[in-house]
């Protein structure tokens, strides 16, 4: 039984070092004006996920989430 559990956790860990999987993210903007917006980035990785918020927003503040 320690084992399966060892096996299972050194998994989860595996999983979480390796951030440029591919997943969805969600980007909320903030307009100049104020205004919030949302934006779904389906299927890729973190550093093209910040690349498509940034010019989704091109005028205001974008993160991701």
């Amino acid at each position: 039984m320690k084992k399966i559990v060892l096996f299972i956790g050194a998994g989860v860990l595996i999983s979480c070092a390796f951030p440029s999987c591919k997943k969805s993210y969600n980007c909320e903007c903030t307009s100049i004006q104020g205004e919030k917006k949302n934006h779904n980035i389906i299927a890729t990785t973190r550093p093209e996920a910040q690349k498509n918020c940034d010019e989704y927003g091109l005028v205001g503040h974008c993160e991701i989430k």
